[in-house]
């Protein structure tokens, strides 16, 4: 996922003059300036060491499955 911070401050600037429950909210810039406009903020590396691994270990299946 990528999380633009341009965009996240606009939607958040947005909230707190159009919504009621967001008046009050603090935006931290300085911390929107930590996250990066071309990258996401982590990477999540998913590995299966082979398809029987996910057949054989129920659960690893989804909760509607199997």
């Amino acid at each position: 996922m990528l999380v633009r911070r341009n965009k996240v401050a606009g939607a958040l600037e947005w909230l707190k003059l159009n919504h009621v429950d967001y008046a009050d909210v603090d935006i931290s810039y300085e911390n929107l300036k930590g996250y990066s406009e071309n990258s996401p903020p982590i990477v999540v590396d998913f590995k299966l060491s082979s398809e029987n691994d996910l057949h054989e270990n129920k659960e690893s299946l989804p909760v509607n499955e199997g």
